[in-house]
């Protein structure tokens, strides 16, 4: 299957970006005439990471790939002169690093959401339990088995978006994803001995 175009994303949306986008630019100009040096921040969500390219690509322009392997530049739809300013102007702060984005998942970064998400998980499992304990009179916890399940890695959904009905767009159209993390703690509440 050809890749999506991010030229060609629904109405709908374009529609949305351009009024948010257009609300960001009143937010620019008012807050660089109350001469605040930090600019406001664009930030659109998506819920995966290839519907972010195509929405990074369309708001930011990308090279297209021509038949005859050559790329050809296409500008961002999103007011690409003040947009280009911009991106220089904070990309030159101190501290800040700006990367474009990728359909791919960073196995690290993975790993460390996933890590992350496991002692959420296991921080909160405690604290549900924590009340019942002191209610008998135990006050110390001890984990006694730690199951967890899923969690195998990102899932590229590149493959699937491509293979998704052609217009009119509809989110609900994308499979989704696959991956899934559950943990499963069993504590045993004993009497701390003095």
């Amino acid at each position: 299957a050809d890749a999506l175009d991010p030229m060609d994303l629904p109405v709908q949306l374009q529609t949305a970006l351009q009024a948010l986008y257009g609300h960001y630019e009143q937010t620019f100009e008012l807050w660089e005439k109350a001469k605040i040096a930090v600019p406001p921040c664009f930030i659109v969500v998506c819920n995966n990471t290839s519907a972010s390219k195509l929405v990074y690509d369309y708001v930011s322009g990308f090279d297209r790939e021509k038949s005859d392997g050559s790329k050809e530049p296409v500008a961002g739809k999103l007011a690409a002169q003040q947009l280009q300013g911009l991106v220089r102007r904070v990309g030159a702060l101190p501290g800040v690093r700006l990367a474009p984005v990728s359909p791919e998942a960073d196995p690290a970064g993975a790993e460390a959401s996933r890590q992350a998400l496991l002692a959420a998980a296991f921080q909160d499992a405690e604290a549900q339990v924590r009340p019942l304990a002191q209610l008998i009179g135990r006050t110390r916890l001890v984990p006694l088995q730690i199951q967890v399940e899923g969690g195998g890695g990102p899932v590229m959904m590149r493959a699937a978006m491509a293979e998704a009905a052609p217009p009119p767009f509809d989110p609900a159209e994308l499979p989704k994803p696959t991956d899934r993390l559950a943990m499963l703690v069993q504590f045993c509440a004993v009497q701390n001995r003095t």
